[in-house]
């Protein structure tokens, strides 16, 4: 039985909310009840970088413009950092998060600082001559379709790279500042096992973390790093296991 408790999906690095189209209509037929978000790249009217606190309160202002009660957070990727911080702050609100090969942070951790060295220099780099952002400098077509999109044709990994977004260097610097505990909120980490963003055994390592920290369930599929559009189905079944 397909649970009532609505579901968030909040996407990761460079992504929007197209990301989730495909799943989220397959979630939909199976009988859920799905919203999204698009989390903001571009500079604030102050002209700061958009980062961690500002996506956590997109999440926080969705479920409360909605009046959602019990909700489902599923994150992807960079998503899961807010997503955390955005569970802390309404507990009250959020029954379970599911998180997707994503980033797990400790309270007052960045990304930047369990990042490869070699890596967070070529962010580093990038940003610093495009003003803030990073993306296709660090990232190359090739990289794309070889970690993201293995099952897709050319053409297709072609548009979603046209499509993806370069994303401010505040994703990976800004910290974790948790304003309350969530450490009863019960986790699900679904970690695909032919992921090697970032570094080889990076997305283990955070299953791993996350069950350090939250009670967790870590459930494995064979997969690269956009693994719910590489092998949706099996995803949903597991969401049916673990939610119904």
């Amino acid at each position: 039985m397909v649970t009532q408790r609505p579901l968030l999906l909040v996407h990761g690095n460079f992504s929007e909310a197209w990301s989730w189209d495909d799943f989220k209509a397959r979630l939909m037929k199976r009988g859920y009840t799905v919203y999204t978000i698009n989390l903001l790249w571009k500079r604030k009217q102050s002209g700061q970088l958009p980062g961690v606190a500002d996506h956590a309160l997109q999440i926080t202002d969705c479920v409360r413009q909605h009046k959602l009660s019990d909700v489902v957070l599923v994150a992807h990727s960079y998503g899961g950092v807010p997503t955390v911080q955005a569970a802390a702050d309404m507990p009250d609100e959020v029954s379970t998060a599911i998180f997707m090969n994503a980033h797990i942070l400790h309270n007052h951790q960045s990304i930047a600082q369990q990042a490869p060295a070699r890596l967070l220099s070529l962010i580093e780099q990038e940003a610093a001559k495009s003003d803030g952002y990073w993306f296709r400098g660090v990232v190359s077509y090739e990289a794309v379709k070889e970690n993201f999109f293995p099952h897709l044709s050319d053409q297709e990994v072609k548009h979603l790279y046209d499509k993806m977004h370069p994303e401010p260097i505040t994703v990976w610097t800004d910290k974790l500042t948790l304003s309350a505990s969530c450490q009863a909120l019960p986790c699900h980490y679904i970690l695909f096992t032919d992921d090697v963003a970032v570094r080889s055994g990076y997305w283990r390592d955070m299953a791993d973390k996350l069950r350090s920290i939250h009670p967790t369930q870590v459930h494995t599929l064979p997969g690269h790093h956009f693994g719910y559009m590489e092998c949706p189905e099996e995803v949903i079944n597991i969401l049916d296991r673990v939610l119904g």
